[in-house]
C-alpha cells in the first residue's frame, strides 16, 4: 500500500503556501543541516527561505555548509540559485563566481548584469547589455520587466540617462520590479538637478574670481553680495537634492 506520509520537502512547500515563517525557517535549518541533499533538493529548500526570510544574512553559514556538502556535478546545477542567493543578499563579490560564462536566460541576465554594475566591471557589462536587448523580443511581461530595469541601470550608469529613462518607462507598474522604474525616475531627474547645482556653482565660483565690479561703483561690495546669496541658495538646494540621490546612487547614475 502507497504511503500518504508526506516528506520533509513537500511539509516545507506547504508551510511557505501557508505563510507560516517560523516553521519555514525551522524546517529549513534543519534540511540545510543534512548530511547532503541532491541539488533539487538544496534548490527548494533555498528557494523557501528567499520567499520568506526578511533577513538573508543569518542564512548564509547554513546555505554556504550545505552547498559545499553537494557534489560538484550538483553545485554547478545549483549556481543560479546560489547567484540568486547572494544577489538578494547584496553580496556582489561572492554572488560573482556563480555567473554563467554566457548568460541565456532573463534571471541569469538581469544578475549577471546587476552584479558586474555593482563591481564596476562595465566592460563586461557590456556585453551582458547586448544580450539583455536581444532577449526584449519574450512574450513575459515579468520577463520584460527585468530585462528593462537591468538596462535602464546599465544605461544610467554609463552616462546615457535618455536611453535608462527610455526603458524604465517600458516597464509595467503591476508587474515585479515594476515600481522601481518610478522611484528611479525622479530620482534621474534629481540627479540631473544636483550636476545642474553643481555646475552653476562653479560658474559662480569663476564669476567671483573674474568679477568686473560694475555694481560696485553704486553700492561698495554689492555684487559680492549677489554672488554669495546665489550660492547660498543653490548650495541649501544641493545639500536637499542629495538627501534624495545620496553618495552612493550617485555613483550608479555614473555621477
Amino acid at each position: 500500500m502507497r504511503s500518504s506520509q508526506r516528506s520533509p520537502f513537500d511539509e516545507l512547500d506547504g508551510y511557505v503556501d501557508l505563510g507560516m515563517k517560523g516553521e519555514v525557517q525551522r524546517h529549513a535549518r534543519k534540511l540545510l543541516s543534512s548530511a547532503r541533499l541532491s541539488h533539487s533538493e538544496f534548490q527548494r529548500v533555498l528557494l523557501a527561505v528567499l520567499t520568506v526570510s526578511d533577513s538573508l544574512k543569518q542564512w548564509r553559514a547554513a546555505v554556504d555548509r550545505c552547498y559545499s556538502r553537494l557534489s560538484l556535478t550538483d553545485q554547478r546545477k545549483v549556481h543560479p540559485m546560489m547567484l540568486s542567493f547572494y544577489c538578494s543578499l547584496g553580496n556582489y563579490k561572492k554572488a560573482k563566481p556563480f555567473l554563467p560564462s554566457k548568460p541565456s536566460s532573463t534571471q541569469e541576465m538581469f544578475f549577471a548584469l546587476n552584479v558586474l554594475l555593482k563591481l564596476g566591471q562595465l566592460t563586461k557589462a557590456k556585453s551582458v547589455a547586448r544580450l539583455c536587448e536581444k532577449a526584449l523580443k519574450t512574450d513575459s511581461d515579468f520577463e520584460r520587466n527585468a530585462l528593462h530595469d537591468a538596462l535602464a541601470d546599465y544605461y544610467a550608469r554609463v552616462g546615457d540617462w535618455q536611453k535608462a529613462i527610455d526603458h524604465w518607462i517600458e516597464m509595467k507598474v503591476y508587474e515585479p520590479l515594476g515600481t522601481n522604474g518610478l522611484v528611479a525616475m525622479v530620482e534621474i531627474e534629481t540627479a540631473f538637478a544636483i550636476e545642474t547645482a553643481r555646475k552653476y556653482l562653479t560658474t559662480l565660483e569663476e564669476y567671483r574670481k573674474h568679477r568686473r565690479g560694475d555694481t560696485d561703483i553704486k553700492l561698495p561690495k554689492n555684487e559680492l553680495r549677489i554672488i554669495e546669496d546665489a550660492k547660498k541658495k543653490l548650495t541649501g538646494w544641493l545639500s536637499h537634492l542629495e538627501q534624495v540621490v545620496p553618495k552612493n546612487r550617485q555613483a550608479e547614475f555614473g555621477m
